[in-house]
């Protein structure tokens, strides 16, 4: 009898980055500053950071995603666990941080149907680091969404070359990145160098 455990494929898409709640309500106006409350047509508590959407989809449409992320060991945190492995998620890379806040999201919709965010800079968010994900280089899949350049200070542009090189020294393996707005006024010309290992962007 062959052994399951040998069989075992790694995930095709891997997909970095953050995993959090978010609290929606909306629509909203300015107005609530002056009056201290204000009816909206609709609150709810969802789930977000970029990687952790990206990976749900993918799971939902039939890919095998592995999600390398970084959460609180607090009810937050677990309730992103949860959620993450009842949607068909390879959670082995997540870390669930002693004394880490997990991110929570205040999400403010308006009248438009824009979306402003209220966020922690503490939370867990931001504090994805290049340590947490290199031991995972090897195990990566075959496609690696890197979601999303500039969320977390401690994957600053040199951190991010390290890493890049790494997943991309593995023959074959795809690299896609996005990205958020620049935190400390990056431009193009700064992440240049990140440009050359990057396939989709």
């Amino acid at each position: 009898m062959r052994n399951r455990k040998s069989e075992k494929k790694k995930s095709r898409i891997t997909v970095i980055g953050a995993a959090i709640v978010d609290v929606l309500a909306g629509p909203v106006n300015e107005q609530v500053f002056q009056t201290g409350s204000q009816p909206v047509e609709e609150t709810a508590l969802s789930f977000g950071g970029d990687a952790l959407n990206e990976a749900v989809v993918l799971s939902r449409l039939g890919a095998d995603v592995q999600l390398i992320s970084k959460v609180g060991a607090d009810e937050a945190g677990a309730r992103v666990m949860d959620y993450a492995k009842s949607n068909g998620l390879a959670v082995e890379c997540i870390i669930q941080e002693e004394g880490l806040s997990t991110g929570i999201n205040i999400v403010l919709l308006d009248e438009k149907g824009e979306r402003h965010f209220l966020t922690n800079p503490a939370g867990s968010l931001r504090r994805l680091s290049l340590e947490d994900v290199l031991p995972h280089v090897e195990s990566m899949g075959e496609i690696v969404s890197f979601a999303s350049i500039f969320v977390s200070p401690l994957l600053d542009i040199p951190a991010m070359k390290q890493l890049f090189a790494r997943i991309k020294s593995c023959p074959g393996r795809t690299l896609v990145a996005d990205m958020t707005k620049a935190k400390n006024g990056e431009r193009l010309e700064d992440i240049k160098c990140l440009l050359p290992y990057i396939d989709y962007l």
